[in-house]
């Protein structure tokens, strides 16, 4: 009887390990479908793949999905970013690495991480410094300085450009 136990309380283990599996794997697939873009991208010219770590579900991050419908329409259809958001590359030092090395062409990145590659984006971690959206909207209306800022990290042959607020959930699709 208790082998019989044993084994029942295994089977029921392994089945709801492979349905959470199975679940989460659904639920990532789902959860881009809404994210899809309103068009075929299959005859590009040009494809860019961008990554970001984050959910689309906050502003900064639904950005990559805004850019991308905007890139295609400006080019009538010549340029697509694949936007890969929630992590599906990697975590942020991975994603920095592939940039690095070309693997990719962009990546929203959190001010932390880009301190890696370019220890001048640091300074907005300062709470001193930048501790309201009007210091905020002084220091990127200073071109000198922003642009400064934003050349954090060409000495590894990447360029910064812009800043985005990651807070808040984005426009309804």
């Amino acid at each position: 009887m208790t082998k019989f136990r044993l084994f029942s309380s295994l089977l029921l283990v392994l089945t709801v390990a492979v349905l959470m599996i199975i679940g989460s794997g659904l639920a990532t697939a789902s959860s881009l479908d809404k994210w899809k873009p309103d068009f075929d991208p299959s005859g590009a010219k040009y494809k860019c793949i961008v990554s970001n770590v984050s959910t689309p579900a906050l502003v900064g991050t639904h950005a990559g999905f805004e850019m991308r419908d905007e890139l295609w329409k400006r080019t009538n259809g010549k340029i697509y970013i694949d936007f890969k958001p929630l992590s599906i590359l990697g975590g942020e030092v991975e994603v920095l690495n592939m940039l690095q090395m070309g693997a990719i062409q962009g990546m929203g990145v959190s001010s932390v991480a880009s301190t890696n590659l370019g220890p001048r984006f640091g300074i907005v971690n300062l709470p001193f410094l930048v501790d309201s959206f009007e210091k905020l909207d002084k220091f990127t209306s200073n071109e000198k300085l922003f642009s400064h800022f934003l050349n954090a990290m060409d000495h590894q042959g990447i360029t910064g450009l812009d800043t985005a607020i990651m807070a808040g959930p984005p426009p309804s699709r």
